[in-house]
């Protein structure tokens, strides 16, 4: 019986360990720096511009081969180290709802709806004009 109780006991302790224990911080895909969140002009792992803070308009913004980040964004990922979902917008100053992606999380190009149309607000690739990082994660985001 002294065992069996002692064994209940280490198990017992060592779950509410696990549970207390904190969490390692999000990390995404490689191709986007740690505590950043990236925007793709193609597919992950393509050029890419990354966020460290919310950006209210993208017009100012450009990928390294010098398109525009504005209406350009196919794919996306999210390193925040702070528990921040990125929350897409088509228009600026966080205007329209488009698309997020939890931390951690990452959206690939095929998984967004796309029309062809750059900026006519339909579909979600080649759709956003501003980036918000809110906190915590949601169930409406992509993971």
């Amino acid at each position: 019986m002294g065992n069996t109780r002692r064994f209940f006991t280490a198990a017992v302790a060592a779950f509410m360990a696990a549970a207390l224990w904190p969490a390692a911080p999000a990390a995404a895909d490689p191709s986007c720096p740690p505590s950043h969140h990236c925007g793709f002009v193609l597919g992950i792992g393509s050029d890419r511009h990354a966020f460290f803070n919310s950006d209210p308009d993208f017009r100012d913004n450009y990928f390294p081969s010098g398109v525009t980040v504005d209406n350009n964004i196919q794919s996306a990922s999210n390193s925040s180290s702070g528990n921040y979902r990125s929350v897409y917008y088509y228009g600026y100053n966080y205007s329209n709802y488009n698309f997020c992606v939890n931390p951690g999380g990452r959206v690939e190009s095929w998984e967004l709806s796309n029309n062809g149309v750059r900026g006519d607000y339909i579909g979600q690739a080649d759709e956003s004009g501003s980036l918000r990082m809110i906190v915590g994660a949601s169930a409406a985001c992509f993971s």
